[in-house]
């Protein structure tokens, strides 16, 4: 399965964030972080816990911007005991300007019968986030173990800065022991 952005689809993104930026969507950037066909997995889902992550600070190049993220997964009562997991949060699309960090918290929607560390992997989706002084943000990732994981946003980006972005976000978390 491979990721197609249209325009539109980023330009909505923009709106509905506030953001008044005209963003053309290339294919080629699209292609570059569409993950590797994998099969899926068709078990049921439900919210098995809470993904914390701490994001480093990070300069927008225009194009994109990369940044380490340290986070904890802490599961709900009856799924396992609390795991830990690095990574990086790339952004491909506009994104312009200096952020100094933040946080971010997802609801972890997984098949209810998971291993440990099965939120390691690359999750992949839109984004938008702005910042003047305090901002927000906002990214829906899909991906991991046999992309059966999906990262609901249930608490925005706490970032200080001055930064526009929308685009396409990749997050790649590995399994810390």
């Amino acid at each position: 399965m491979s990721l197609r952005v249209s325009a539109s689809l980023l330009s909505a993104l923009a709106v509905a964030s506030g953001l008044a930026i005209a963003v053309p969507a290339p294919a080629s950037a699209a292609d570059m972080i569409a993950p590797p066909s994998e099969p899926t997995r068709t078990e049921p889902r439900s919210e098995v816990g809470l993904l914390r992550c701490e994001i480093a600070p990070a300069i927008g190049v225009i194009i994109g911007s990369k940044q380490d993220v340290d986070c904890l997964f802490t599961p709900h009562r009856g799924y396992g005991a609390p795991e830990r997991y690095t990574g990086t949060l790339t952004k491909i699309g506009v994104d312009v300007g200096f952020i100094r960090g933040g946080r971010i918290a997802w609801a972890v929607w997984a098949p209810t019968v998971r291993p440990h560390g099965a939120l390691r992997g690359r999750y992949v989706g839109a984004s938008a986030n702005a910042a003047i002084g305090v901002g927000f943000g906002t990214n829906v990732l899909t991906g991991g173990s046999w992309k059966t994981i999906s990262l609901q946003p249930i608490s925005v980006q706490g970032q200080r800065g001055l930064n526009a972005a929308v685009g396409v976000s990749r997050l790649r978390l590995h399994y810390v022991r």
